[in-house]
């Protein structure tokens, strides 16, 4: 994560969550900021790789593999 902050987020949150956040930063010796950052940047990591990777059972894997091991013969071009 790049260390040289550059770019500010604003958000609201409820008392209950604010209070927990702060309690969990001052658990972790950083700040509310440095806390909720790093939380945030590690969870949206997260949400895009889950999102760019494919997950197969070994079934639909097999079946994948002979597709492209054995692909369909092109199709047939019209010319106009």
């Amino acid at each position: 994560m790049q260390t040289t902050a550059a770019e500010r987020i604003h958000l609201r949150a409820s008392f209950e969550a604010k209070q927990t956040i702060e309690q969990a930063a001052a658990l972790s010796g950083v700040s509310v900021s440095a806390f909720v950052l790093e939380h945030a940047y590690q969870a949206a990591r997260k949400a895009i790789l889950e999102q760019q990777q494919i997950r197969l059972c070994r079934e639909d894997w097999a079946a994948l593999e002979q597709a492209l091991d054995n692909p369909p013969p092109p199709l047939k071009q019209c010319v106009i």
